[in-house]
């Protein structure tokens, strides 16, 4: 019997690495905060460490579009999370994750390609090849 298999997770520890660390500005208080949360998360609540991280990577321009130009499938008059709403944040969120990917040796998974928005197809195909070179 094989033991083993494969999680995908959307916004694990990482997401809150990336808006947290982007409210701090100062770069060795981030540090020892980023330190803090991975000691926190992954030893003290030993939650999985992940193997491998993909940080797709949205210029704000686009991801201000893509925010504007979203419909809520639930709600139409629904509004803007507090970090969607704040352009400072998104641009600060933005920054730091830009900055943790570096520093974490995360996929960089570039979701623009020549100006134009890849397809959700296409991303997930780059994605795919690496996690097969994984397994």
């Amino acid at each position: 019997m094989k033991i083993g298999g494969l999680i995908l997770a959307d916004r694990y520890t990482t997401a809150n690495m990336v808006h947290q660390a982007g409210k701090i500005e100062n770069r060795e208080e981030r540090k020892k905060f980023l330190d803090w949360l991975w000691d926190l998360e992954f030893n003290i609540y030993k939650i999985p460490k992940p193997d491998k991280v993909f940080f797709l990577n949205m210029p704000i321009d686009y991801v201000e579009k893509l925010i504007k130009n979203r419909k809520n499938k639930f709600d139409e008059n629904a509004k803007k999370d507090i970090h969607e709403s704040d352009e400072n944040h998104l641009i600060d969120s933005y920054n730091a994750a830009c900055g943790v990917a570096k520093d974490y040796n995360w996929s960089e998974i570039k979701c623009i390609r020549d100006g134009i928005l890849r397809t959700r197809e296409d991303i997930g195909n780059e994605i795919f090849e690496i996690v097969k070179e994984i397994l």
